[in-house]
């Protein structure tokens, strides 16, 4: 079965021959047999872009586990003009905000801290949120 939950959406319009044109592109975490995936669509319509967000990745290169309630380590990362820094809470409770919360919210994470330095491009958080899962994966 799968769940999911939309994490963005973006409307871009260009005017052409003929009159405005929309374009939608949605990011969405989906969960499969507890298998974690971030995926994009983008279509001209909204409901085709959030289905093709939904098609499950032929790697699994792009799917991430997690099994755990917290954050374990520190573990600081960048892509592009974003970093994050994610480290264990001393509290119990999840610290996070924006995109951050609701993608460890989804995964099962209760207690963390997660810090957005420099941009907060969603694309780009989510792929240093899927890094983090792979590396935790690999070093359990």
């Amino acid at each position: 079965m799968l769940i999911y939950k939309i994490i963005n959406v973006r409307r871009t319009s260009f005017v052409r021959a003929g009159g405005r044109k929309y374009q939608f592109a949605v990011i969405t975490i989906c969960k499969r047999d507890d298998i974690y995936f971030i995926q994009k669509g983008k279509s001209h319509s909204l409901n085709k872009a959030i289905e093709k967000s939904k098609i499950v990745p032929a790697s699994m290169q792009k799917c991430f586990y997690s099994t755990r309630e917290d954050i374990p380590i520190i573990f600081r990362s960048s892509y592009g003009k974003t970093s994050v820094v994610l480290c264990p809470a001393l509290n119990n409770r999840l610290t996070a905000g924006g995109i951050c919360k609701v993608i460890l919210d989804f995964v099962g994470i209760k207690r963390g801290i997660c810090k957005n330095i420099g941009t907060r491009n969603v694309s780009n958080v989510a792929e240093i949120i899927k890094r983090y899962f792979h590396i935790l994966y690999e070093y359990r």
